[in-house]
């Protein structure tokens, strides 16, 4: 299976995780490209290779390939004031499934049937610090 993810080209959650699932799923064997160059995000229809598209930040709503598309939503995006927040409900609309990092994003954009799955965290990338008890109170 090849997967494609598409997200924004800024730096930002959506960036970042496209980028960290691209890895993951890299590493655990599945063929995966990670597509976030304005302009290979507007040509990516007309050369898609790929049998799932995973849009991550950008709501899809025009499906120019007959490929499974899955949409993950980040955000409260009824509020949020960007370029995208009007293609979003045709986007959820057309996608095959969606995702959310929460059951308050679920409810919220009301979402019942969006599959939740938590931000994770790759506690390997992270020193550990070792705390230990101090009887001294800094002022």
């Amino acid at each position: 299976m090849k997967v494609n993810i598409i997200s924004p080209v800024r730096v930002g959650g959506p960036y970042s995780t496209g980028k960290q699932l691209t890895e993951l799923l890299i590493k655990n064997g599945i063929e995966c490209t990670w597509t976030h160059q304005l302009y290979k995000v507007v040509l990516s229809p007309l050369w898609q290779t790929s049998d799932v598209i995973h849009a991550l930040g950008i709501p899809i709503s025009y499906r120019l390939w007959k490929k499974p598309l899955i949409l993950t939503v980040h955000g409260e995006y009824t509020v949020e004031k960007t370029i995208w927040q009007s293609m979003y409900p045709k986007a959820i609309m057309k996608a095959d499934v969606i995702t959310t990092p929460s059951h308050y994003i679920q409810q919220k954009l009301n979402l019942p049937n969006a599959i939740i799955i938590p931000n994770a965290i790759f506690v390997d990338r992270y020193n550990a610090t070792i705390h230990s008890k101090k009887n001294i109170i800094k002022k």
